[in-house]
């Protein structure tokens, strides 16, 4: 039985994690990432199926674990009863995503900046489509409109991109805090206005 050589594994996927950083998943080269490790394309293939499988073994931490996150965020957001409790989850929710991309910041650059092509480029959107859900479970004691519904599709993916963008920019843990902390302030006020004018409308509406 050979023995499974455990240095070219760690060879490999750092050579791939710097050839995936550097031109995206579409453009990465298998055979560049093997020259890069000093072994061959077949050596390769002997530990991943394909290109796709070895991006998503890199990606695949940061994964889990936002999954993970978001299990406690939904029971976090469900115990919400007034918009302040909402605020509130919402700068612990900016907290937790911010850990968690400067914990397996790589990962989170290959994921959320470099995965077109791959079948990882679907998380973020599906995330997103998850977050709308949940956010209009959470909404539903109000008197909404489709309008309402709209915008907050529009709002919800536009905060969750500034996730992409603090990746883009390149902004340190502290500079990222710093700018989600102003953003979150801006998005709260916005959210905290529109909810008490629906509680006003509701309370006009059951006199």
């Amino acid at each position: 039985m050979a023995v499974k050589n455990h240095e070219m594994d760690t060879l490999l996927v750092d050579a791939a994690r710097e050839e995936f950083l550097t031109y995206g998943y579409k453009d990465a080269s298998l055979r560049r990432i093997a020259d890069a490790a000093g072994t061959t394309t077949g050596s390769v293939y002997m530990r991943y199926e394909n290109k796709d499988k070895l991006f998503c073994s890199l990606t695949d931490c940061i994964i889990k674990e936002t999954e993970k996150a978001f299990e406690e965020l939904k029971t976090l957001y469900l115990s919400c009863r007034t918009p302040e409790d909402m605020m509130k989850a919402a700068e612990t929710e900016s907290d937790m995503i911010l850990r968690i991309i400067f914990e397996h910041y790589d990962a989170a650059v290959l994921l959320l900046c470099r995965s077109e092509g791959s079948s990882a480029v679907t998380f973020y959107d599906d995330l997103i489509k998850r977050k709308i859900r949940e956010s209009e479970s959470f909404f539903a004691y109000l008197p909404r409109s489709e309008d309402f519904i709209h915008a907050l599709d529009v709002l919800l993916t536009v905060q969750f991109d500034m996730y992409r963008q603090i990746l883009k920019n390149g902004y340190t843990e502290s500079q990222a805090h710093k700018c989600m902390k102003i953003m979150m302030k801006f998005m709260n006020g916005g959210w905290s206005t529109v909810i008490q004018e629906f509680l006003d409308e509701k309370g006009e509406g059951d006199q």
